[in-house]
């Protein structure tokens, strides 16, 4: 998942942490957004980075990320730049990212000769955000089944919806840094626990069988749901917006999108209980991405996400003890990408 094509260059980079602060340029970004940073590494892989400068764009504003991120650099003027780490919703395939969901593609020879970084840094966004966690303000974090937040001394587990779904698990590893398993948990197929659910499934499998989870747990699939509920129904799809979707459950204005809600958060309870079995995720699991932010109050008010979690059977009492915090995204991954990037320069100066 990691790109350094001189490692040297690390190596370099970290010798100067113990002259003078030295600034990295970090990135996340999704599907739809793109959050751009300055972000001050002091030397010592115990030392806090620091956001510097911060910017949010719309990615369907530009035509390529070089783009975004030149119009970031002229708006954010900062010396010292010693490289970039770039936290991105995919994996990295020969040197270019691998996503769907994206709407241009990137390829790492193509930031270096544009921008003119020597170094470049690409990481998944979730394993970003798993090493965001040592940066959670508690003030952004809400326990969602009574239960204390996640303990980081345990295996974690973070999950969450935006664009697409993705997925990280957080190990901890003795006095050391943690280890992050990043996972393209959103490609594993979607598998229905009711008869509502073998209906939405037959009407969407295409014929390989094959229906990603994202197709329902992200922005899009909420609007897919919607449409195909409706469909189901014999009713027309008024709503054309996950946004509005979410709007008309909570006014109760539309059955068929509070049917979808609950269908997603069904859906969510399940898989989220499914990957924590498969983890062993002891320590919790933290939801996150910008669709669940938006959905939060709708799933802490609906049942169907905490009673598919604990549908498990003989393993429900493991599930019952495990930690379940929503958590704004924020700048949890951009932070995370420079402390990447920060623990990279510190090993290769030890």
């Amino acid at each position: 998942m990691t790109v350094t094509n001189d490692y040297g260059l690390f190596r370099r980079i970290g010798e100067r942490h113990r002259e003078q602060r030295q600034f990295v340029l970090s990135a996340d970004v999704g599907g739809t957004h793109a959050r751009l940073a300055v972000v001050d590494v002091p030397g010592g892989s115990d030392s806090q980075a620091e956001i510097i400068s911060y910017q949010k764009y719309f990615c369907a504003d530009f035509a390529r990320l070089e783009e975004l991120i030149e119009l970031f650099l002229t708006e954010h003027n900062t010396p010292n730049i010693g490289g970039i780490s770039i936290a991105v919703a995919g994996y990295l395939s020969g040197g270019n990212v691998v996503n769907s969901n994206l709407k241009w593609g990137i390829r790492v020879d193509e930031i270096k000769k544009r921008l003119g970084f020597s170094a470049v840094n690409i990481i998944n966004d979730f394993y970003a955000l798993a090493h965001g966690i040592d940066h959670i303000d508690a003030n952004v974090v809400e326990p969602l089944n009574g239960l204390l937040f996640c303990n980081a001394s345990q295996p974690i587990l973070i999950i969450g919806a935006g664009t697409g779904f993705g997925a990280a698990i957080r190990v901890p590893c003795g006095n050391g840094d943690p280890v992050v398993l990043d996972c393209e948990a959103g490609q594993m197929s979607f598998a229905p626990s009711s008869r509502l659910e073998l209906e939405i499934l037959k009407v969407l499998m295409p014929d390989d069988g094959h229906v990603p989870m994202e197709r329902i747990l992200s922005g899009p699939g909420l609007l897919t749901l919607y449409q195909t509920l409706c469909g189901i129904s014999g009713r027309a799809a008024l709503l054309g917006d996950p946004a509005d979707i979410a709007d008309a459950a909570r006014a109760r204005s539309d059955p068929i999108a509070a049917r979808a809600i609950d269908v997603f958060c069904g859906a969510l309870g399940s898989m989220t209980a499914d990957l924590a079995l498969a983890s062993g995720t002891h320590g919790g699991v933290y939801l996150a991405g910008g669709v669940l932010s938006q959905l939060s109050d709708l799933i802490r008010r609906n049942e169907s996400f905490m009673t598919r979690f604990l549908n498990k059977g003989t393993v429900n009492p493991f599930l019952m003890n495990v930690p379940i915090c929503l958590v704004e995204h924020g700048q949890l991954a951009v932070l995370g990408a420079a402390s990447d990037w920060q623990r990279k320069a510190a090993v290769a100066t030890s």
